[in-house]
């Protein structure tokens, strides 16, 4: 039976968060000479710990919710979006993630794996359309955000 600890719990509401905001994309890591057909989905898609994870997240869906709120409240205009990407970097290194901010202000949050072959690349637009001084507080209206 998977059971999963509080720590551990703790962090799969943190990776609700990369769930919600990044879009995931599995790259090779060769050059693309060397890149091989793509292939059905992996066995531990539908591993058990992979399905108490995903069952986990969707029980917990309030909280991650709110988590969203709170990031989308952060202001974060074209080019100023350092507050908001220290706080994704925080979630990110909480999650147990080594994280850290390029020099042009990309978060970047790496998870050694088993193989140092493939990767899963996690991406987020941290910036808005928005000037400086716009209310980013999102409204809740008739049960919708």
């Amino acid at each position: 039976m998977f059971t999963l600890t509080y720590a551990w719990r703790r962090k799969m509401r943190r990776g609700a968060l990369c769930a919600i905001l990044l879009a995931v994309t599995p790259l090779p890591a060769r050059n693309a000479a060397q890149t091989r057909p793509a292939s059905p989905a992996p066995a531990w898609v539908n591993s058990s710990p992979v399905r108490a994870a995903l069952a986990r997240l969707g029980a917990d869906v309030a909280a991650t919710t709110e988590e969203q709120v709170r990031i989308t409240a952060i202001p974060a205009p074209p080019f100023q979006e350092t507050a908001r990407g220290a706080y994704l970097a925080r979630l990110l290194s909480e999650a147990g993630l080594t994280v850290h901010t390029d020099e042009v202000g990309n978060v970047i949050g790496r998870r050694p794996g088993r193989s140092n072959t493939d990767l899963v690349l996690l991406a987020a637009h941290l910036d808005t359309v928005f000037p400086a001084g716009t209310e980013m507080r999102p409204r809740r209206e008739a049960g919708r955000i």
